[in-house]
């Protein structure tokens, strides 16, 4: 069985799941049925049961390597789990098992990526905290007490946590984009990465659906009756064809709302931020000014 030789390493709630299915588009690629199957953190002795998409962790290597059955066609093979990033114990593992991947990380405006992340989780009634200054004043306290979910803030400080990689691999072997490019110019970034992977980059994905959009239900009732287990949904779940689940997404996704970060907030943030920023746009030489704004 094949192993992977690409990974989308990163980060959280800044495209990820965009390339993923861009990616899967392609002839020439195959990704794992499951995205973020974490194995790089799950495995071995490096265990992060808390973690967040922990159903989803495969720590058993004969598992993670059949996730990749029916690749033998495919030049390009891989996987994109976002903890990767941030969880600087994969980059170990990942050399020892792969040193020649192909690494992928987009990254967005830390303070943006941080509001969209709360939101995230109150979506999904993972965050019992309606306020996002006050959860990320208690962050430092939560994660002391060992919450794995709510890293709004330290997930953002990306020049501490890229260095580790580029400090390990050679850097024609990492390839770093922006959320500002996959929102302005997907298509030509997407053809950039096809193109870094050494596929066919003339191919042109369909890039208009939207993908895992963060925010507030606007009716709460009709988000707790598609979000929230119960007996009935988990007995019909595995009997629905994907259609319908598809069809419950669509209208979860419709029944959201992103209200604005309050401006002297992300002020706030930006300044918090800063000198990663400063360092991050020397590393990936991007200009990264507006983040800073």
């Amino acid at each position: 069985m094949p192993w992977p030789n690409f990974l989308i390493i990163g980060a959280m709630k800044s495209g990820t799941t965009a390339l993923y299915f861009f990616l899967k588009q392609h002839p020439q690629v195959f990704v794992s049925p499951i995205k973020e199957p974490n194995y790089f953190i799950a495995g071995g002795e490096a265990t992060f049961p808390q973690i967040e998409g922990a159903r989803r962790n495969i720590s058993d290597l004969d598992t993670y390597l059949e996730l990749f059955n029916g690749a033998s066609e495919a030049v390009a093979i891989g996987e994109a789990s976002h903890s990767y990033l941030y969880y600087s114990q994969a980059i170990e593992r990942i050399r020892a098992d792969i040193p020649d991947v192909r690494l992928i990380c987009i990254l967005r405006n830390p303070a943006e990526r941080a509001y969209s992340h709360f939101l995230f989780h109150v979506r999904d009634g993972r965050e019992q905290i309606k306020d996002f200054s006050q959860a990320i004043r208690e962050e430092e306290n939560r994660i002391s007490s060992g919450c794995q979910f709510g890293h709004y803030l330290r997930r953002g400080f990306y020049f501490q946590q890229l260095q580790k990689y580029f400090a390990v691999f050679p850097s024609n072997q990492i390839y770093v984009c922006l959320y500002d490019d996959l929102i302005t110019e997907p298509v030509y970034l997407i053809q950039k990465i096809y193109q870094f992977l050494g596929i066919d980059s003339s191919f042109t994905p369909e890039v208009t659906t939207r993908r895992n959009p963060s925010g507030i239900p606007k009716n709460q009732l009709i988000h707790n009756l598609l979000v929230k287990p119960n007996p009935v949904k988990s007995f019909l779940q595995p009997l629905l064809p994907q259609r319908i689940y598809r069809i419950a997404t669509t209208w979860r996704d419709r029944n959201l709302i992103k209200p604005e970060m309050p401006a002297d907030l992300k002020q706030e943030l930006i300044r918090l931020y800063r000198d990663d920023i400063l360092q991050l746009q020397d590393l990936i030489r991007r200009d990264l000014s507006c983040w800073l704004q």
